[in-house]
């Protein structure tokens, strides 16, 4: 993002655009995408690869003889580069003169700011979700109440990532279309009714669905194409299920679905920066927020995808 010259760093407006930055708003990202800082734009991961998933070492070390080498875990060390995530907004002094607490005006403009970024991160995340190589569709369609098959398709996604890559997925990602389909099947029915906590009387999803963490995320977006009419709808509300490999504490060498690589030599992400209008008879402040990073799936078959489950 180009920025006049004459730009200053607003201290405490990145502090609230830190703290935005780490609301639990239902962003996805937070759960299942770890975040990795990078000290400089360019960097090296590992991404996994297809074979060599699950290592047998021969560990018994024959007297007089040195040890056995240990087999290579399968991944390359790729380059990437992070990219630059910015928006800016301009505030008027006639508005901002008017405002009660124009200190609050500000930071809640900030606020706002942070937000669309971390959509365009979510969408980018989706994305991510959407290009998984392992695929399959549904072999009967989920919002019919009678289908038997909702087990058997997640069991496949299950079992295809245990066979492919040697871990069991720990988060489901539905959406709530989806989720409303799987409360109203008859066999998922009998499956919770007799639950403590009264799920089917509160239509939420339980703590655990086939063992795993069900996500089910509410957030809002604008689908509509720039100057278009506003579409307002849930970004996850689809008809794919997924299923995901996460550890939320992984590195760039562990063993992950995505990760989100944060460039932080240049300071603070989601940094403040504010400068005047060169147009002077414009009579207002610009105020940009910024993060460097880019999202990178680093394990393919820690990822499956269930498609085509509504009708």
């Amino acid at each position: 993002m180009e920025n006049p010259a004459n730009a200053i760093a607003l201290p405490e407006l990145t502090g609230v655009a830190v703290d935005a930055a780490a609301k639990d708003e239902g962003f996805l990202q937070d759960l299942v995408m770890p975040v990795v800082p990078v000290k400089k734009s360019q960097f090296k991961y590992a991404k996994w690869r297809t074979d060599q998933k699950k290592e047998i070492d021969r560990t018994e070390r024959p007297v007089g003889h040195g040890a056995n080498e240990a087999t290579k875990i399968g991944r390359d060390y790729l380059a990437g580069s992070t990219r630059p995530q910015a928006l800016k907004i301009d505030i008027p002094d006639e508005i901002l003169n008017d405002s009660p607490d124009p200190e609050i005006f500000k930071a809640k403009q900030i606020e706002n700011t942070v937000r669309k970024l971390r959509i365009g991160i979510e969408r980018h995340l989706k994305e991510l979700l959407d290009a998984a190589t392992q695929t399959n569709a549904a072999s009967a369609k989920w919002d019919v109440v009678t289908n038997t098959t909702i087990e058997t398709d997640v069991n496949l996604g299950k079992k295809t990532m245990r066979d492919k890559r040697g871990v069991n997925p720990n988060y489901i990602i539905i959406g709530q279309t989806v989720a409303e389909a799987v409360l109203g099947n008859n066999r998922i029915r009998e499956l919770v009714k007799y639950n403590p906590n009264d799920l089917l009387a509160r239509y939420t999803l339980p703590p655990t669905l086939f063992g795993m963490i069900p996500l089910s995320p509410g957030l809002l977006v604008d689908k509509a194409n720039p100057g278009a009419a506003a579409d307002i709808a849930p970004l996850w509300d689809g008809e794919s299920v997924y299923l995901v490999y996460v550890d939320p504490n992984s590195t760039s060498d562990t063993l992950t679905a995505i990760l989100a690589f944060r460039n932080t030599e240049n300071g603070e992400p989601f940094a403040v920066e504010t400068w005047r209008d060169p147009d002077k008879s414009a009579k207002k402040d610009w105020f940009s927020t910024e993060v460097s990073q880019e999202e990178i799936t680093v394990a393919n078959e820690a990822i499956y995808r269930i498609t085509d489950t509504l009708t």
